[in-house]
């Protein structure tokens, strides 16, 4: 970290670690509880952004409540607010402190297919999504907030463009 005290002590494991570094257009990591799929997908998006200076990421839940109390628990605990970049709350925006890496992560609760047009206009690097599948206390992401975040793909000058999804194991009817 450039500023501030804070130490990460993050050691991804060679499945985290592919995960991470994965340059193909869309990763899924799923498994059991407690496998790391959540600290891999916080640290997806500093990965990318480092490659790819200016980077517009977007973490996406099923619901802002799940999203606040998880994924954003999760993230925050790897990149402190005023350590590793600024917190907008009104924006919901996270811009990451120059010489870290240079971009920013807009977190977004998207729990009905209608909200998909939270993400229509926007030009991203890269989208990350934590439980698609329905999980315990989350209804999952509807498919269709995938297919629309896919097409804003399209962010000019970058290198590779990213869709990170983390899941528990799904049931076989899932997208």
């Amino acid at each position: 970290m450039a500023r501030g005290e804070h130490a990460v002590e993050f050691r991804a494991n060679p499945v985290q670690r592919q995960f991470i570094e994965s340059q193909a257009k869309a990763d899924l990591f799923s498994s059991r509880v407690g496998e790391g799929k959540s600290a891999a997908l916080c640290w997806a998006p500093f990965y990318h952004t480092r490659h790819n200076p200016g980077a517009n990421w977007v973490i996406i839940r099923d619901t802002w409540e799940n999203l606040q109390r998880s994924t954003m628990k999760e993230f925050f605990k790897w990149f402190p607010p005023g350590v590793a970049g600024n917190w907008h709350q009104t924006k919901r925006e996270f811009t990451w402190h120059e010489g870290l890496a240079k971009g920013t992560i807009t977190f977004l609760g998207l729990d009905d297919p209608g909200d998909a047009s939270k993400l229509m206009s926007q030009e991203l690097a890269g989208i990350a999504i934590d439980e698609p599948a329905p999980a315990a206390e989350s209804g999952g992401v509807d498919e269709l907030i995938f297919d629309i975040g896919f097409t804003r793909l399209r962010q000019t000058g970058m290198k590779w463009y990213s869709v990170k999804l983390a899941e528990n194991n799904p049931d076989e009817s899932h997208w």
